[in-house]
Parts: structure tokens; C-alpha cells; sequence
């Protein structure tokens, strides 16, 4: 204010200030604390439990599992299935590699093996074995994760630096259809409260964490002694 300003005027000035930067309906938003992993919940469970997400189209994992168009995807799926793809990739050599493997095996399902396509396993680096050529280089047991994919037809698994080379440059939509889709075909009979769609993403995040963290502090107590 200027010497010879209202007081009046000065608090009218002073409110359409405070109005404009936005203050009171943030203080208003922040007069509860949620955070940020409790809000993608909420919205998660809301989405999940509404008529209209019930009644529309097949979750994102189921319908890839069946084959569906994995583009499909609003900003939230988008969302929650690249924070999978960072957690999974945080992962170590041989935890990543063996998660892959089992997810692509179908190790827990009650439906038995899911018949994997071929552009999936190409898409994670899989080489087919033909007969009478001998495994490449980095298949040998002394290296984590590079087991021998034994089903109908013979597949040897990637190394875990060609794996995760292979995560890291896919996009979202890819990586819906070649890893989410299977990790719910593995995991949802074990955890069927992690429900489907947005909220069985976020479960499956928070338990790469976890695994990643659990690692590291199993790492850390091994140098420690």
C-alpha cells in the first residue's frame, strides 16, 4: 500500500492477491493429509468400483490375456503400468529374470501355462532352440535367470542385461501386452484381493518394491558381517 491508500482498498487488493496465487483453496486441500500412494488408491478403488468400470470393457490384463488391443489405455492405466515397468526393471539380475520366467510360465496359476505367444517371447529376447545348435554364450548356469524354458517348444530365456534392455525400451502399451497381461495370469489366483485393471497394477508395483527393497537390505546386511 501507499501512504493515503484506504484501508479498504488495500484489503480488497490484498484478498483478489491471495484469490489469484490460489492460497486459501490449497490450504483447503491440504486442511487433511493424504498421500500421494493413499490418493492413487482412492481414485484406483472409486474407478474400480463404479457401474460404469464394471459394466465397460475388459480390464487391461484380462484383455490381454485374451488377445485383446493392448492400446486401449486411458491416462491412468498408462500411468500405473509404467510405474510396473520402473519397478521392474529396479529389480536385480537374477530377481528379474526369474520373475519374468515365472510370469511367462504361469508357475502359480490354476489354469496351468498360458500358451505364450511368439511375438511375446521375441519381444523379451527368448531364442528358439533348434536342434543340434548349441545355446548361446550367456546360457550357462553360473548366470542368473538363464534357465532352459522347457515346454512344447524349446525357448532359451535372454541374459538379464539383454532383458532388461529389452523393459526399459518398450513402450507402455507393448509392455501391458508382453508382461502385465501374465503377471496377472500368475499372480491374481495367489492375490485376488489385488482385484484387476489400475488396482492390480498398483499392487503389483508396491510388491516389486518391496522385493527390490528387501534385496537391498538383505545386500546391505551381507557386507555389514
Amino acid at each position: 500500500m501507499k501512504p493515503g491508500d484506504s484501508f479498504e482498498w488495500g484489503l480488497k487488493r490484498f484478498q483478489r492477491k491471495v484469490q489469484e496465487a490460489g492460497i486459501l483453496s490449497e490450504a483447503r486441500r491440504r486442511r487433511h493429509y493424504e498421500s500421494p500412494q493413499a490418493r492413487r488408491k482412492r481414485k484406483a478403488e472409486a474407478q474400480l468400483l463404479s457401474p460404469r468400470s464394471r459394466a465397460g470393457v475388459l480390464p487391461l490384463c484380462e484383455e490381454g490375456c485374451r488377445g485383446g488391443n493392448p492400446m486401449k489405455m486411458n491416462g491412468q492405466s498408462r500411468s500405473f503400468a509404467k510405474q510396473v515397468q520402473v519397478d521392474l526393471v529396479a529389480l536385480g539380475d537374477a530377481d528379474l529374470c526369474n520373475m519374468v520366467q515365472q510370469w511367462i510360465d504361469g508357475s502359480h496359476s490354476s489354469e496351468g501355462a498360458l500358451d505364450v505367444p511368439e511375438e511375446t517371447r521375441l519381444a523379451l529376447g527368448y531364442t528358439r532352440a533348434l536342434p543340434g545348435v548349441r545355446p548361446p554364450a550367456h546360457q550357462h548356469a553360473d548366470v542368473p535367470g538363464a534357465d532352459y524354458d522347457e515346454g512344447p517348444e524349446h525357448w532359451y530365456a535372454p541374459s538379464p542385461q539383454q532383458l532388461r534392455a529389452l523393459l526399459i525400451a518398450m513402450d507402455v502399451s507393448a509392455f501391458a501386452q508382453h508382461i502385465i497381461a501374465f503377471a496377472y495370469h500368475s499372480l491374481h489366483p495367489i492375490h485376488p484381493e489385488w482385484y484387476d485393471g489400475v488396482t492390480f497394477n498398483a499392487h503389483l508395483a508396491n510388491y516389486l518394491r518391496r522385493m527390490r527393497d528387501e534385496a537391498a537390505s538383505h545386500d546391505q546386511r551381507a557386507t555389514q558381517r
